[in-house]
């Protein structure tokens, strides 16, 4: 891992640990394990996650999440903003949390 970090890899998966990750949320978190895998395995409820970066003159650029009407629009819920420059993320973002523009 230490290698590949050095080479320049962003970010490093060790299947053994995400393993053990895994398994000790079926056990600690049973209820929302099964809701995540419903979510983001099959689909089942209709469900998808994305990830969207909102760019510089973008609609969203610069609008709170009430200004954009982003569920009525989108028929979306945002699950969580990140900021571009700090990496901070909110969670369950409030309606007045505006949507800056990513930078490079």
């Amino acid at each position: 891992m230490r290698k590949l970090l050095r080479a320049g890899a962003n970010k490093v998966i060790a299947p053994s640990e995400v393993g053990a990750d895994r398994m000790a949320q079926v056990v600690l978190r049973p209820h929302v394990d099964a809701f995540m895998e419903r979510v983001l395995g099959t689909g089942a409820l209709g469900l998808q996650m994305e990830e969207i970066r909102v760019e510089p003159g973008a609609p969203l650029a610069g609008k709170t999440l009430a200004e954009s009407n982003f569920r009525r629009h989108y028929n979306a819920i945002v699950v969580a903003i990140v900021n571009g420059q700090t990496g901070e993320i909110r969670y369950n973002p409030g309606a007045t949390l505006a949507c800056r523009p990513a930078t490079s």
